[in-house]
């Protein structure tokens, strides 16, 4: 067989020197996927990180930052859980009025703004998760190089 390299020489490989790269080819592609799918699953993490913004119905935007940043990782998450729990049984303010944004701000919410929020919130990480799902299907069906290599672990995101 004969090969082109990039620098455009050709070089001519044996039978059992195709057949050997062949093998190395078939036994690292696995590991290459699984690399992508761990590239995948840290891009999630990242925007699960940065939180989630959401520009409050209620508060005059400064014009410099319209919106607040609010943590949407699992024990926020939880938080959000259990006064929503809070809610469903009856509890009036189970948020205490305010619900704390990224950077410590008590922000100021009536009941019904917080619920919208944390739906809003809860929106915003299933889409994240659904992306990553989108990400890790397209890898895992990958049959090639040239298939792997087309997934663009940074588009498919929420912005």
């Amino acid at each position: 067989m004969t090969l082109k390299l990039v620098t455009g020489v050709p070089v001519s490989l044996s039978a059992e020197e195709t057949a050997t790269r062949a093998a190395e080819y078939l036994a690292n592609f696995p590991k290459r996927k699984e690399d992508l799918c761990d590239k995948i699953d840290a891009e999630f993490k990242k925007r699960i990180a940065a939180g989630f913004s959401y520009a409050i119905p209620h508060v005059d935007p400064d014009p410099a930052n319209p919106e607040y940043v609010y943590d949407i990782d699992d024990a926020a998450q939880a938080n959000m859980l259990a006064i929503e729990a809070d809610f469903l049984g009856g509890a009036v303010d189970a948020h205490d009025g305010y619900w704390r944004a990224a950077d410590n701000q008590n922000i100021v919410f009536t009941d019904d703004e917080v619920r919208i929020m944390f739906r809003a919130a809860k929106a915003y990480k299933m889409a994240l998760i659904r992306a990553a799902h989108a990400l890790k299907s397209a890898c895992r069906a990958a049959t090639d190089d040239v298939e792997l290599d087309a997934i663009d672990i940074t588009v498919g995101w929420l912005s």
